[in-house]
């Protein structure tokens, strides 16, 4: 009932800015509607291959490797059972998760509002948040490449840098998989010595002689897992370096961590960013009025305070981001018209 009360109220205020502001809106409308459809489109498209990929392995667990699905389940469970907060520890009885667990309230609260089973909405939360995080790199991207001072084409920068940025933070890796295949290649003629272990000169003679023999093997003799494994851990990892999972893995191999959960806010704090950055430079922030200013400080601030209990890491470079934003927005319009806050 608190859910389906605050959403409600979400949706009058909705619709009374909309009614506030209809001309504009239907001015916008008939100027950018198919890029409006298509940005929903693109939605769609990213949700559905999200979906279709946790269709193929929708299992909890991990068949060989483990994996940490369950820990993410009970932690997803046990936020949504508590009846006090923070919630009970699933894995030490009388205990309460000592962890930062806000990002399972986050997406646990349509899961409630819709009376789903947590284990079928563990495979809809993936694809949502994939989704989110789509959206906020082609927003991102859209708005620094100028895509709101223009009408809005579906062939303009803008919206193919916007694409790129998509396929860029959700789609694309770290390059990972390219060194694997360049390395591969020197394997074939290595002899078994490891490659990382070469000098510049001996990679150099394996790469030639390895591409010679590529035409005579069908495999780089990698496991299959390997192939989304190995850029997950892509920096030093025979010697236990760090993690470096990218966004695209996480969703592959399904599990929705904290780090993961908590990139459509930084997304949204980043966009936050850019908006301050932009409007300063156009001019229009000093035309607003001082309790707009204040609601713009107090939303970026709740943008970026969401991130210390969602996923702590992410709270103090997008805590040192939006200050400078906001000390940048002060030193140019005390440069220029004067300082008005």
């Amino acid at each position: 009932g608190t859910i389906l009360a605050v959403l409600l109220l979400m949706t009058g205020i909705g619709f009374f800015l909309a009614y506030k502001d209809r001309e504009d809106l239907f001015q916008k409308w008939n100027e950018s509607k198919y890029y409006f459809i298509a940005i929903e489109l693109l939605a769609l498209g990213l949700f559905t291959a999200a979906v279709l990929i946790r269709s193929g392995n929708p299992d909890l667990w991990h068949p060989w490797k483990g994996g940490e699905r369950p820990m993410d389940f009970s932690y997803f469970n046990a936020v949504i059972k508590s009846t006090t907060f923070p919630p009970y520890d699933p894995w030490f009885a009388g205990g309460y998760i000592n962890y930062y667990y806000f990002g399972f309230v986050f997406v646990g609260v349509l899961t409630k509002f819709l009376g789903i089973m947590p284990s079928l909405a563990y495979n809809l939360i993936l694809p949502t948040l994939f989704m989110m995080i789509g959206l906020g790199g082609f927003t991102v991207v859209w708005n620094l490449l100028g895509g709101d001072s223009k009408k809005d084409r579906l062939r303009d920068l803008p919206f193919l840098g916007g694409i790129a940025g998509v396929l860029g933070l959700g789609v694309f890796g770290n390059l990972g998989v390219m060194r694997m295949a360049f390395q591969g290649i020197q394997r074939l003629a290595s002899g078994g010595i490891n490659v990382v272990d070469g000098n510049f000169f001996q990679r150099f003679k394996w790469t030639i002689l390895g591409l010679l023999r590529l035409f005579q093997t069908p495999t780089l003799h990698y496991r299959l897992d390997e192939w989304y494994w190995n850029p997950s851990r892509v920096i030093g990892a025979e010697h236990g370096g760090p993690i470096t999972e990218f966004p695209f893995f996480t969703f592959l191999y399904g599990d929705p961590h904290a780090h993961l959960i908590a990139l459509p806010l930084t997304l949204l704090a980043l966009a936050w960013v850019v908006s301050i950055i932009k409007s300063i430079r156009s001019g229009k922030f000093a035309q607003t009025g001082t309790h707009l200013r204040l609601a713009t400080a107090l939303f970026g601030a709740l943008a970026v305070g969401v991130l210390r209990p969602t996923n702590t890491w992410d709270f103090y470079p997008y805590l040192v981001l939006g200050a400078a934003s906001l000390l940048y927005s002060w030193w140019r319009e005390r440069e220029g018209e004067g300082y008005k806050w």
